[in-house]
């Protein structure tokens, strides 16, 4: 597998296969390492970033889990969702629903996605999310994100180990961003960069840790009344925690640094499709373990919204309410100067003629 890797990358790099060129910049979030790296965190960052500098971006994603196929599947037109998790992956739905006014696509075929968010709703810049695997599409930036926590997995590459690429691709990336640095210790973090500067030299890294905003209930969190409550009210209760995500331990370690109370907790698959018997399980789980409350992440919550309400377990005591965690990306400010430089303030390639 690392072999084809190499070999696919030196087919794109010497022009056997073709990288098409957008109009406008692309800046791809992308990563090495199998599982959770905190993409869709730093995609909503960027976003909110080039909104502030009056920039329309859009989101172009494979939709993964969902039934976008190549695409292109608008999950939002920047104004409302157009469809629901279940086709458009939850990764999707969630930056969709996150970070409203910006255009989010799915579809494997990238090169489409990018194409209808320029022709049809303006977009001054494309965010690929998931993207440094996916060479089709020329990117002006391309960050790579590596978790703090156990960086490079077992070291090898899949099937073998939890990388999906060897390290050496780490050369293509434009920066690279460590993640989650509040749950490693200082020295572990200055260790990890000088090893990063050593493997690939003049290549900036810059660090990011990720913020809890506050809760919100589980029943409003996909309309728009939902409200941001502080955490001060849950601090020191005991809490039950499940998650469906790539990184579930990234999970548990914000909510004990943030100071819940974890009482116990249930981990499933990643992209896991949820069902009324996963909740009665939740329950019965929580209630046994003495909980006085269920708390789950954002993109959990897209997806267990929308079950019916009569499919959850009642008791005569009532449900155990579920809240979800609101957590935001904070990069160093350096990031993203260097990718308005990279894109906006360099000399501008001429894309008049580029086609897809």
């Amino acid at each position: 597998y690392s072999g084809l890797m190499l070999l696919r990358e030196k087919l794109y790099s010497t022009g056997f296969f073709t990288v098409h060129k957008a109009r406008v910049p692309v800046v791809s979030i992308g990563n090495l390492l199998m599982g959770g790296t905190g993409k869709t965190p730093h995609v909503i960052s960027l976003c909110r970033f080039f909104k502030s500098k009056g920039i329309v971006p859009a989101v172009v994603t494979r939709g993964y889990g969902g039934k976008a196929g190549k695409g292109p599947l608008v999950v939002s037109d920047g104004t409302r969702i157009m469809t629901n998790p279940q086709v458009a992956g939850d990764e999707a739905f969630m930056t969709a629903r996150c970070i409203p006014g910006v255009p989010v696509i799915a579809g494997s075929l990238r090169i489409a996605g990018a194409e209808a968010a320029i022709k049809k709703y303006g977009a001054e810049a494309i965010i690929l999310d998931d993207g440094f695997q996916h060479m089709a599409l020329f990117r002006d930036c391309n960050v790579a994100l590596i978790p703090a926590v156990k960086p490079f997995g077992n070291c090898h590459v899949f099937p073998g180990g939890d990388l999906r690429e060897p390290m050496s691709a780490m050369k293509r990336a434009s920066c690279i961003v460590i993640t989650g640095c509040e749950q490693a210790d200082d020295s572990s973090v200055t260790f990890l960069r000088n090893r990063l500067h050593q493997t690939v030299p003049g290549v900036p890294v810059f660090l990011s840790r990720y913020v809890v905003k506050g809760i919100t209930d589980a029943d409003s969190f996909n309309s728009e009344f939902s409200h941001l409550s502080d955490i001060k009210d849950m601090q020191g209760k005991p809490i039950f925690a499940f998650c469906g995500i790539g990184s579930p331990d990234s999970f548990f370690s914000i909510l004990r640094q943030a100071g819940f109370n974890i009482c116990g907790s249930m981990i499933f698959m990643d992209h896991h499709r949820y069902c009324p018997d996963d909740f009665k399980e939740i329950q019965k789980r929580a209630r046994n373990a003495g909980a006085a409350a269920v708390i789950t992440t954002a993109k959990d919550a897209v997806k267990t919204a929308i079950l019916p309400k009569d499919s959850q377990m009642q008791t005569d005591k009532g449900l155990i309410p579920t809240k979800v965690l609101q957590i935001e990306a904070m990069p160093d400010p350096g990031l993203f100067h260097h990718i308005w430089n990279r894109c906006m303030d360099m000399p501008r390639r001429n894309r008049e003629n580029q086609h897809y």
